[in-house]
């Protein structure tokens, strides 16, 4: 469940933020519509946040994906 989603210009800003447990692993993953496929890879123990942005159509719904900033 993301922490904050922000809609601003044609942009749609997805913000998560973790907070770790001494053995907790987060992950981030791509599922792929009309496919099998899922793209996933561990975070690194040092990443405590992830943006993901995505391009708007006018009515708002998603177009794609722009970018995945993790810090």
């Amino acid at each position: 469940m993301p922490d904050r989603t922000e809609k601003r210009s044609g942009v749609e800003s997805v913000t998560w933020n973790f907070v770790r447990g001494p053995r907790d692993e987060f992950w981030l993953g791509c599922l792929y519509t009309g496919t099998t496929v899922i793209l996933a890879q561990r975070l690194n123990t040092n990443i405590s946040q992830c943006v993901v942005q995505y391009d708007l159509l006018p009515s708002g719904v998603r177009l794609r994906l722009k970018i995945i900033s993790c810090k």
